[in-house]
């Protein structure tokens, strides 16, 4: 059985992230939350993939440390499910981008996504 933790995270610099973050900050706050999130989900999930599934580039620190720790980045657009940038949570859609282009691409028989701020425990 093939399984996959997913964590989707869009970025597109006009578009409005959450209430909660300083734009100019979002991407680095939010890499290091998807990296404790996809790092302990690998942990105590060794034998699923895990990805960070985006339509950016991701910074090398980053990709460094996926990599190293067998974390998949697959790269999709966000060419669907898309509002108008004003939308306060406009990039929350990008999981269905994210879901759709897993389902189409890849033969997972479970897939679970998470949202970037979670840290899975025993």
């Amino acid at each position: 059985m093939k399984k996959l933790i997913m964590i989707p995270y869009a970025d597109i610099k006009t578009m409005r992230g959450g209430v909660n973050i300083d734009d100019k900050e979002r991407l680095n706050i939010y890499m290091k939350n998807c990296c404790v999130a996809l790092l302990s989900a690998k942990h105590y999930n060794p034998d699923s993939d895990v990805a960070l599934v985006t339509n950016i580039d991701v910074p090398n620190e980053f990709t460094k440390l996926l990599k190293n720790n067998d974390i998949i980045i697959i790269n999709a657009e966000f060419n669907e499910f898309r509002f108008s940038d004003e939308y306060k949570w406009g990039l929350a859609f990008y999981k269905l981008c994210a879901l759709k282009y897993i389902i189409e691409n890849y033969a997972y028989d479970y897939i679970s996504y998470m949202d970037s701020d979670v840290y899975i425990q025993l």
